[in-house]
């Protein structure tokens, strides 16, 4: 559901985002901000967040509470910290009613290796995201995976 980047526990001391990029699924194709390699949804870097431009935003609660206990720093109450709290932060916002919506996952995922691998960093992705389809008796190559 992506991530609330003006929660301080999402920002560096100056008050910079730690958010580095922001690709929103749910957003309409956009010339100037559609990664051309997906050819749907729309992109920011931490440029377009530290000026106010980023049109997208954590609509419940979900993405931020996730990227908390993965990434926040815990300034907001000077405690509370996620298991990397001086990570960057990539944040890739799901669309459920995309059609293909799983491949959705896969490019998202390919998206923040891709910008990882671009900044020279390590990557580690948690896709808090699923459904009730497929197959429930453990020996699926998602679960075995």
């Amino acid at each position: 559901t992506g991530i609330d980047f003006n929660h301080e526990d999402f920002k560096n001391e100056d008050g910079s985002t730690r958010v580095l990029y922001y690709w929103d699924h749910s957003l309409p194709f956009d010339a100037a901000l559609t990664p051309t390699k997906y050819g749907y949804g729309q992109q920011w870097d931490s440029t377009h967040i530290n000026a106010g431009t980023c049109l997208s935003l954590d609509n419940n609660a979900h993405g931020t509470t996730v990227s908390g206990a993965g990434s926040g720093n815990g300034r907001a109450a000077d405690k509370h910290a996620g298991a990397a709290p001086n990570s960057d932060i990539i944040i890739v916002e799901t669309n459920f009613s995309l059609a293909n919506w799983t491949l959705t996952v896969a490019d998202a995922v390919d998206f923040i290796f891709s910008m990882a691998d671009t900044l020279g960093k390590p990557a580690v992705v948690n896709a808090s995201v699923g459904d009730y389809l497929g197959s429930h008796n453990q020996k699926s190559p998602l679960i075995l995976s």
